[in-house]
């Protein structure tokens, strides 16, 4: 391959680059702006889904999940309780233990976060 034909290869490989990381960017900041309005962050809006996989349960399951700290998982939660999407409950075999799981508000809004994606792949 000749030297300028390269360069052109490359060129147009680094602006399909540029356009995959413009598309990245518009798709984060839209992603953001959606949770904002619902009072939420990224962090909190992964743990919802987290906790919409694998329904009440303790911050231990949601820190492995999450990869994250227990004490990560304690101020998300303490986010989220406060906001009124989620509630701790005594766990039912573990009295050191409690739960984690959706109010109503919570799992309306999980409900709604979960339309939009499936409204994302799904012609409507």
């Amino acid at each position: 391959m000749k030297y300028t034909q390269y360069m052109v290869e490359a060129e147009r490989y680094i602006a399909a680059l540029d356009h995959v990381l413009e598309l990245t960017v518009l798709l984060h900041d839209d992603m953001t702006g959606s949770l904002a309005r619902e009072g939420l962050t990224t962090s909190r809006a992964h743990l919802l889904w987290e906790l919409h996989q694998l329904g009440p349960t303790t911050q231990t399951s949601l820190a492995e999940a999450l990869g994250v700290s227990a004490r990560n998982v304690t101020g998300l939660v303490d986010a989220l309780v406060e906001g009124g999407f989620v509630m701790r409950e005594p766990h039912p075999t573990d009295r050191r233990a409690v739960l984690v799981s959706f109010t109503d508000h919570g799992a309306a809004v999980a409900l709604r976060q979960l339309e939009v994606q499936v409204s994302l792949v799904v012609d409507p």
